[in-house]
């Protein structure tokens, strides 16, 4: 998470540093990054996603995942500059929580962002990470 000062160092590894337009203008430097620009919509970042999860797993094989389920990449939050629905948001929760889930990896899912005045629309983005995880995790 660039903004808030919880990006991981690189380490040693060779950076995965790339340019985007989206805040904050200055980034922290990190060990894995990719570009999302501006107004981007659910298409153009569920498939940087999809294609960015099994590269991470694999390269980093966590014994527990923390996942920071923000909802300011949503079209109507006035900060995050994004542009995913609803639905490209639980699209997004539910191939994170789903890659964990196929690897048996522990994860952590937290709230996060969300910056919409209307506080109804929000705990309704924020519920979602909460009823894509009870959909995949019987009981």
């Amino acid at each position: 998470h660039t903004d808030l000062g919880t990006s991981m160092p690189s380490e040693g590894r060779p950076p995965h540093r790339l340019p985007g337009t989206n805040f904050p203008a200055r980034k922290q430097r990190s060990d894995w990054d990719l570009v999302l620009e501006r107004d981007v919509a659910d298409d153009g970042y569920l498939s940087q996603l999809e294609e960015a999860l099994p590269r991470l797993f694999e390269r980093h094989r966590p014994d527990l995942a923390f996942y920071n389920a923000g909802v300011d990449p949503h079209r109507d939050d006035r900060l995050g500059h994004l542009a995913l629905s609803d639905e490209g948001l639980q699209a997004r929760d539910h191939a994170v929580l789903d890659a964990a889930r196929l690897r048996a990896v522990p994860l952590v899912g937290v709230i996060g962002g969300g910056y919409d005045r209307d506080l109804d629309r929000l705990v309704r983005r924020h519920a979602l990470l909460h009823r894509t995880a009870a959909h995949l995790m019987p009981r």
